[in-house]
């Protein structure tokens, strides 16, 4: 039986190549590679993965025999594309965690001048501590937001 593969993924662009250069053995023939090697490549159930300089030399010898397109560098942009899109949308999140955050912290932070006062009553020290606790819970919940973003290697921050 067939295994699905994600479309413009790297399993997929060689299933593709593949199709048009002769299959699995022309392919190991190519790179100098044991045929298993190169249906583990190509086996989204397997931890390998076919290595740069071998995906390059796919799409050419995919070009050399006709194809059109290159679809290891399709699927390579591909993918780049959907981290990039998944990196905005979690900055589009923090901006609206970022207004939520600021409403509750400066509602907290008015309730705690008025607790603060002479003469507060329990009542208003009661609601102060709501309010901090509510702008503590949204604070919490934006950590996650950031942690994506710390963690990530320097150079894929940006400036």
């Amino acid at each position: 039986m067939t295994k699905l593969r994600a479309p413009l993924s790297f399993e997929d662009a060689l299933d593709r190549v593949s199709g048009a250069v002769g299959g699995k053995p022309a392919l190991a023939l190519r790179c100098g590679r044991k045929e298993r090697t190169v249906r583990n490549w190509g086996d989204p159930d397997t931890p390998e993965q076919i290595p740069v300089d071998v995906a390059l030399d796919f799409d050419l010898f995919f070009a050399e025999q006709g194809g059109v397109g290159s679809p290891f560098l399709e699927a390579f942009a591909h993918q780049r594309e959907q981290l990039e899109l998944a990196r905005h949308c979690n900055r589009v999140a923090l901006g609206r965690q970022a207004a939520d955050v600021i409403r509750e912290c400066g509602e907290a932070g008015s309730a705690l001048v008025v607790a603060a006062q002479p003469g507060a009553s329990p009542r208003d020290r009661a609601e102060a501590l709501r309010e901090c606790t509510e702008a503590y819970e949204k604070l919490k919940q934006t950590l996650p937001l950031l942690l994506d973003d710390a963690n990530a290697p320097p150079e894929a921050l940006g400036p």
